[in-house]
């Protein structure tokens, strides 16, 4: 889902991946307990997160909302 959404919204949005287990400290940080997790970020500050699964509709709903 993540990456038909990125390709469908790149130019639009930004898109970033990060591997948990590689970048823990980062993880930490955002309390990540559960994959996959999507962060919503804009100007630095965390909007909106979403833990687990979500279908594409949703995905691109809390996305156009956490944007507008």
């Amino acid at each position: 889902i993540y990456e038909g959404v990125a390709m469908e919204y790149d130019n639009t949005y930004g898109f970033y991946k990060a591997n948990v287990d590689e970048l823990i400290e980062i993880a930490k940080e955002h309390n990540v307990s559960s994959v996959p997790t999507f962060l919503f970020i804009k100007d630095g500050t965390v909007i909106t997160t979403h833990h687990g699964y979500i279908t594409k509709e949703d995905f691109i709903d809390k996305l156009t909302k956490a944007f507008k």
